[in-house]
């Protein structure tokens, strides 16, 4: 099994899951971001924050469940997609790893998100750099 190792001092990584494609699709609105498309097998050895979806009306995707068994002590926050015909299961995946990990949830975003999650995500981020004074 090989390691990867990502290590950018002072750039704020976003780390995503995307195997239909529209998380994917998501972080293709971002730019000037380290961003990097894990599997089980990645590290990320600075903070970062992590976009996933929802899967089968609810789940964390097992791939996500396995890279955090490694990563989870970097991650600032976590942002999901989903579905909102879910109903109360819309996005539920960036709760799940929010409580688990005690990290901040973002925000939540159907299917590929709209220019208002992207501001979201970029707000956070500036805010987050503001109050660590990096």
């Amino acid at each position: 099994m090989r390691k990867i190792k990502y290590n950018k001092n002072k750039d704020m990584i976003i780390a995503y899951y995307s195997f239909s494609g529209k998380t994917e699709k998501f972080i293709n609105k971002l730019s000037g971001f380290n961003i990097i498309n894990i599997n089980k097998n990645t590290i990320i050895d600075n903070p970062y924050i992590l976009v996933t979806p929802t899967y089968n009306i609810g789940e964390v995707p097992e791939e996500v469940n396995l890279f955090l068994q490694n990563n989870h002590k970097n991650m600032i926050a976590v942002m999901s997609a989903g579905n909102r015909n879910w109903g109360s299961n819309f996005a539920v995946s960036g709760d799940k790893i929010s409580n688990k990990y005690n990290v901040d949830l973002i925000g939540k975003f159907e299917m590929y998100g709209t220019q208002n999650d992207v501001d979201k995500l970029i707000s956070y981020i500036r805010d987050y750099y503001e109050s660590t004074n990096i």
